[in-house]
């Protein structure tokens, strides 16, 4: 029930950084869990593309890349998750998706050299030569993807350099500083429930213990109010019939 909202604010926050003007200086960061399941997001496409001169910095997670394609579609998704610098592929068993990260981190091109030995009707004729083949490989394999541990990841860098590095993360540890559930023993329960009785007083009691010819004098004094009213009312509409005196002052 809360995503729509989720979406309206951040469609918001993403017009007054927009609004806010120019400033490579400062750093306003928008973390986004599920991204999918907010929706087709009109903003996200202007957010990731020109929030950088603004100061805006977008961190954003999915469950899978197929949940943003479904929402965006393909060529959309795919520019969509291109414009992201950074980004960390977790284990995925889905072939699809397994052969879709591959794709992303690249190939790697390598020299294969390869021996040949031929033999001749004398030993003196016998020859060996070596022959070398360039060839392309992924730097990461789909077994590579589906293979991965818990919180272990590929990270894919904007660095040329170093384009590809493995992570094993630590989860963080927040320090829990209050209870997050307090039991209520039952006297304090029948403590608080009579206290709530003597602060607000029942209604229905107060109706009871009314008798019958107060509340029938309290209508009646509700119905001359009411009579009282109209007849303002009336008095009121006649005199605006009524013609008025002009006076005209002669100087």
């Amino acid at each position: 029930m809360t995503l729509p909202l989720l979406a309206c604010i951040l469609e918001l926050a993403v017009s007054y950084l927009i609004e806010s003007g120019i400033n490579e200086q400062r750093r306003i960061w928008f973390v986004i869990d599920e991204l999918a399941s907010l929706g087709r997001l009109n903003s996200l496409s202007t957010l990731l593309a020109e929030s950088r001169k603004y100061g805006g910095c977008v961190m954003a997670a999915t469950q899978s890349l197929n949940q943003l394609f479904d929402k965006y579609g393909h060529y959309a998704g795919s520019t969509l998750f291109d414009q992201f610098a950074t980004k960390f592929m977790f284990r995925s068993t889905d072939p699809s998706t397994a052969r879709l990260i591959t794709d992303i981190f690249g190939n790697i091109e390598y020299a294969s050299q390869q021996k040949n030995t031929s033999y001749g009707a004398h030993e003196h004729r016998d020859g060996v030569s070596y022959t070398e083949q360039e060839k392309r490989k992924s730097l990461i394999t789909t077994n590579d993807i589906a293979s991965l541990k818990d919180l272990e990841c590929f990270v894919g860098l904007p660095e040329p350099q170093i384009r590809i590095t493995k992570l094993q993360l630590t989860p963080a540890q927040v320090e829990r500083k209050n209870k997050g559930y307090i039991p209520l023993s039952l006297s304090e329960e029948a403590a608080l429930e009579q206290a709530l009785k003597e602060k607000v007083p029942s209604h229905d009691s107060d109706t009871e213990n009314t008798p019958l010819g107060s509340m029938a004098s309290t209508d009646h004094d509700i119905n001359d109010d009411i009579n009282e009213i109209s007849d303002a009312e009336s008095e009121a509409e006649l005199e605006d019939t009524r013609p008025r005196k002009i006076v005209f002052k002669l100087t």
